[in-house]
């Protein structure tokens, strides 16, 4: 009878080690980034452009703001550096704006500087549905007493 020597433990194994991240982790972030960096494009050169969209239909039939409204001004205003002019125009369009960068600069730094980490825990379907709809709710109330015309 063979037995293993004292000092050896075969009943636990350490765990393996999560699977590096692959480039394409990096996909969905840049393609975000590229977008909102063509939006902040055409928003830097939107008052030569030849056709603008018609005025928010929503604000000129009850006087309320849509979700969106002030966006356009918004992005206007970051393209040019205004910052606290953009954040009063709409800031739910700038924390996106924000966010989308955030999102891209922490997943260059998991693919690079930590290949090895483990994936974030994520949020349940409810949780982030709840917490979506607090904020856009909270910014739409922020437009109706806040965005000027």
């Amino acid at each position: 009878m063979h037995r293993p020597p004292p000092h050896s433990d075969l009943t636990s194994a350490p765990p393996p080690l999560p699977r590096p991240r692959t480039s394409a982790a990096l996909l969905p972030p840049l393609i975000a980034c590229g977008f909102v960096a063509g939006l902040l494009g055409v928003a830097r050169i939107y008052d030569s452009l030849p056709l603008h969209p018609p005025p928010c239909g929503l604000r000129r039939l009850t006087g309320l703001p849509c979700l969106g409204c002030g966006g356009t001004r918004a992005m206007k205003a970051l393209a040019q550096g205004d910052w606290l002019a953009a954040l009063a125009f709409n800031p739910l369009v700038i924390a996106g704006v924000v966010g989308v960068f955030l999102w891209l600069l922490v997943a260059g730094l998991r693919h690079t500087a930590f290949p090895q980490s483990r994936p974030w825990p994520r949020p349940s379907s409810r949780v982030l549905a709840v917490a979506i709809t607090a904020l856009v709710l909270a910014n739409w109330a922020y437009l109706v007493v806040w965005l000027p015309e």
